[in-house]
């Protein structure tokens, strides 16, 4: 440190300044890399730690997004989309990267995202919030402005009206394994407007709510309901999924 005091009285204050600098990151290049390093080792662990298959590996980024760790949530759907191109799953796979994207404050990369979902699947429910981030991302929003969307369950939808804090209350009865009640709240909603974007969202839960009070034929049914009412939708994949496996038990 003396050099540098004496770098100041010959060069100035400034140049000295800059040479501190750049000495300083010299120095940290080499923590700076295993920071990096170790960083990437973290996100290729929870590749690997997921469940191997494109809806266990799903859900892993989707768990890591709803706890706001967007940074790892977006490493895990970059490479879901790279590791099982053309699955049902990648519209919602992109629209959670774009959000994590931007939420992680890559604003660019979240609109690319969001206008690839727009092109690659414009007649889903994904590309409609798509365009709509889209708006509000060219709007230039302060920071919090956006809202989560809430139409997959663990999300936000703008605007909040009354069918979503329903569905919200229904939830919670589900994961409180109230099976009856929720599932009376789920088919209230579902019968109500079954064209919402949440409709199959309530009759897929009602399936399962008939599932773990052990009335697999209704569950069956229900689930059938779903394949056959909301095609290429994530509602859809997820009943077949469960109906297979119900079919073979």
């Amino acid at each position: 440190m003396v050099g540098f005091w004496r770098c100041g009285k010959a060069l100035g204050g400034l140049a000295c300044a800059v040479a501190l600098a750049l000495a300083l990151a010299a120095c940290d290049a080499p923590s700076r890399a295993a920071r990096e390093k170790k960083f990437k080792a973290r996100l290729e662990a929870l590749w690997s730690q997921a469940s191997p298959t494109p809806v266990g590996r799903y859900d892993a980024g989707r768990s890591l997004y709803k706890k706001r760790r967007y940074a790892d949530a977006e490493f895990i759907f970059q490479r879901w989309l790279a590791t099982y191109p053309k699955n049902p799953l990648e519209p919602a796979a992109l629209y959670y990267l774009a959000s994590s994207q931007y939420y992680g404050g890559k604003r660019a990369e979240a609109m690319a995202s969001c206008r690839r979902v727009m092109k690659d699947y414009p007649k889903t429910d994904w590309a409609v919030f798509a365009r709509q981030d889209l708006v509000a991302l060219g709007a230039g929003p302060p920071e919090g402005a956006l809202r989560e969307h809430f139409w997959h369950p663990w999300d936000w939808f703008r605007p909040n009206p009354p069918a979503v804090t329903a569905f919200e209350r229904a939830r919670r009865l589900f994961l409180a394994r109230e099976f009856d009640k929720a599932l009376a709240a789920f088919r209230a909603l579902g019968e109500r407007d079954p064209k919402s974007a949440l409709a199959p969202a309530c009759w897929y839960y009602a399936a399962r709510c008939y599932e773990y009070a052990a009335q697999l034929e209704k569950a069956r049914d229900t689930y059938q309901h779903v394949i056959a009412t909301y095609p290429a939708t994530e509602w859809e994949w997820l009943a077949q999924e469960d109906l297979r496996r119900l079919r073979t038990e």
